[in-house]
């Protein structure tokens, strides 16, 4: 009896001391609003860029340090002189000096507090002039905040839709800097769409981030990426190739499989068809009427060099990560986005429709937009 107890508790003991299995993070049906599905593989926007807003200053707190209290000190009177034996010695008195006020230094000056702003610039990349929209928070002089890059999606713009707007008010709200440019032949881009490919849209993400630490004082350590669609595909690369580590990257139904791609561009026959059309004429005409693009040789090649980044971005990622999708999404196939997802390790956010459009084109409040700022938010804080 006493043995078969003995057993029972070394048992217990060596099963309490094993790790616990790693519970994967929950997925979330998030109920969904009637939104309309945007034009193209990744929608087209044509949002006005807001002007540059300033917020007034607000002056930092200042604090009264008094400095250390004097003891009091007490001076004794002289010794009395002796007095005849016959008479009573009188008893000595003390006198205690005034205690003197403690004179107040002055308080620290409060740090400067920079206020946050909007602004529309033009930064280098390739020898070209990338328009772009910068948002800062406030913050002390001199402190360096997280920056996230937007990375919009194909066919798109830097507001996709005027939810990468929203989605970069609130991260400036909770103390995180953010820029979000226009890709070749996008927005206000004053390049031809047949520049629009991986390749030159992962140096102007690169240059971004190198403007916004260099002009800005950003953090280099705390860099996050954000990516819908085509730019999910190009934040992928550029977390596999090592050129960025980012601490936080939140995906909106990346583009990841090159296959799948070539499914939403035709299938693969049509593909091949415009690929020798731009190897002959030094683009391809997809699609038609007011969403008619031209798609340069380099497209193609970029898309085909490497056929799902999910794996190799894994290796190189350690941070946190969260991605979205939709049930019934036609331009990314749910399984790309879900693979995405099960190769990082990432929470996943899932909607049961909404198309490929995740409220971006509807006001912050709506069901699935605010979801996706929320999730934002909670993801970049850090």
């Amino acid at each position: 009896m006493i043995a078969a107890l003995l057993t029972a508790l070394i048992m217990l003991a060596f099963v309490s001391g094993c790790r616990r299995r790693q519970i994967p993070a929950p997925v979330v049906i998030v109920p969904t609003e009637q939104t309309a599905e945007p034009s193209g593989p990744s929608g087209a926007d044509e949002t006005p860029v807001p002007g540059e807003t300033v917020h007034p200053e607000t002056p930092g707190p200042s604090s009264f340090v008094p400095s250390t209290e004097p003891i009091g000190t007490q001076t004794p009177s002289p010794e009395p002189s002796a007095a005849p034996s016959a008479a009573p010695t009188a008893s000595p008195t003390v006198s205690p000096s005034p205690t003197p006020k403690p004179t107040p230094t002055p308080s620290a000056a409060p740090a400067e507090t920079e206020a946050g702003f909007e602004k529309n610039v033009k930064y280098s990349s390739r020898g070209v002039k990338v328009p772009a929209t910068i948002r800062m928070p406030e913050r002390h002089a001199g402190e360096k905040v997280p920056l996230v890059v937007l990375a919009h999606g194909h066919g798109g713009s830097r507001n996709q839709g005027g939810g990468f707007a929203y989605i970069a008010e609130a991260l400036a709200n909770n103390g995180i800097a953010s820029i979000r440019m226009d890709f070749p032949g996008c927005g206000s881009s004053a390049e031809s769409f047949r520049e629009n490919n991986l390749t030159n849209m992962k140096q102007d993400v690169l240059a971004a981030v190198s403007f916004m630490q260099n002009n800005y004082g950003t953090d280099p350590a705390r860099v996050g990426l954000i990516g819908y669609s085509m730019g999910g595909r190009i934040s992928l690369e550029l977390v596999a190739d090592g050129s960025v580590r980012p601490y936080a990257m939140l995906l909106i139904a990346p583009a990841a499989s090159t296959k799948d791609l070539k499914r939403l561009f035709g299938g693969e026959e049509a593909w091949e068809r415009m690929k020798a059309e731009a190897q002959q004429h030094g683009y391809a005409v997809f699609g038609s009427g007011s969403y008619e693009q031209e798609l340069g040789l380099e497209f193609f090649l970029a898309i085909e060099r490497i056929e799902n980044p999910s794996a190799q971005a894994a290796a190189n990622f350690h941070g946190r990560s969260t991605v979205f999708y939709s049930l019934n999404d036609g331009a990314v196939l749910p399984a790309v986005s879900k693979g995405v997802a099960e190769a990082l390790g990432s929470s996943t956010v899932v909607f049961e429709s909404g198309g490929h459009g995740y409220g971006l084109s509807g006001p912050p409040t709506g069901a699935l937009l605010s979801v996706v700022i929320s999730k934002a938010v909670d993801l970049f804080k850090t």
